[in-house]
């Protein structure tokens, strides 16, 4: 009777720990497709919604913020000989001023920033996506489990100035000068963080000069300032 006992208790215990091994694998199995195929599906999506609304978001500051105090010649000097404009020297002083205020200015408001979509959590700064999104069914896209991810915006911010000299004319050369930005940003989900940066080149000044750009430049000059890190 006792054998009965042990050979049944026994049988439980290989019946429970098969079962706990199956769940375990499974789970397992889930997490790791959830990490590797799923979550980078709608991380992608997520990146992009949110650099539409950061793109506008920099346009829309450097042009109220930046532009409307700038004049091209603070920033940056022509050196000429004779006809001809064989360099471009920049004002560090004025340089490293504007930036920082444009940084600072980029800063100011980014907190406030809402994100125009039905899965971003304004209030909690969180975007919550379905599993379901990534079925590209309309039907069943809204259901499922939903995946907290959270974006940390403008994590680091580099920032230079750039001048370009092109021919204009017989005699004229244009100056455009635009603003190089480099921003960081964090996404955050429940299996992993990774940080990513994006590149914009904002054109916020131009002008018409007199003089030639020597043939050897083969028609255009480049320079870019120091670069101002937040």
């Amino acid at each position: 009777m006792k054998l009965k006992r042990k050979y049944k208790y026994k049988k439980f215990i290989i019946l429970l720990l098969s079962i706990i091994t199956i769940i375990l694998i499974y789970t397992i199995y889930t997490i790791n497709y959830v990490g590797n195929v799923i979550t980078p599906k709608i991380n992608k999506f997520v990146i992009k919604i949110t650099d539409d609304n950061v793109n506008h978001y920099i346009a829309s500051a450097i042009d109220k913020n930046t532009m409307s105090k700038l004049e091209i010649d603070d920033i940056i000097h022509l050196n000429m000989y004779k006809d001809n404009i064989v360099s471009v020297d920049y004002n560090l002083k004025n340089v490293y001023n504007y930036l920082g205020d444009t940084i600072n200015t980029l800063y100011s408001e980014v907190y406030n920033l809402d994100i125009n979509n039905p899965y971003y959590d304004n209030d909690k700064k969180v975007f919550k996506v379905p599993m379901g999104f990534i079925s590209n069914n309309v039907l069943i896209s809204h259901l499922g489990p939903k995946i907290p991810i959270k974006i940390d915006l403008l994590r680091e911010i580099n920032i230079s100035f750039k001048t370009k000299l092109s021919d204009y004319g017989i005699n004229n050369s244009l100056v455009e000068l635009y603003l190089n930005i480099t921003v960081y940003n964090n996404i955050i989900n429940p299996f992993y963080q990774e940080e990513y940066s994006r590149d914009y080149e904002i054109l916020i000044g131009s002008r018409m000069v007199v003089g030639k750009i020597p043939d050897y430049y083969n028609g255009l000059i480049e320079k870019s300032s120091s670069i101002v890190s937040s």
